[in-house]
């Protein structure tokens, strides 16, 4: 079961951008926010050799939630969708 942790930097409390404090510990040295799934990395954390799944149903959840949005905003905008947009959003949840 992965750990749910309020990391510290410096230590100080440590906020995601998003503002949460309260981070899943998934791998060592890996951290996932609760709120945004942004992740973040510290410096035990091994190097990968490549990106992971999403395995996460709350994961991909996130993913569909975030992309619908991006589409709604270019729609409401008449902007176009940038791929590397997209695969940014995905990338960034592991």
């Amino acid at each position: 079961m992965n750990e749910q942790v309020m990391p510290k930097v410096a230590g100080k409390g440590f906020r995601c951008s998003c503002g949460c404090n309260v981070f899943t510990k998934y791998e060592i040295g890996r951290y996932r926010c609760n709120s945004c799934m942004a992740c973040y990395e510290s410096e035990e954390a091994a190097p990968r050799s490549e990106e992971l799944p999403i395995t996460d149903v709350q994961q991909l959840k996130h993913v569909i939630d975030q992309v619908r949005l991006l589409c709604k905003v270019a729609i409401d905008e008449n902007k176009t969708i940038v791929p590397s947009q997209l695969l940014s959003m995905v990338n960034n949840t592991h």
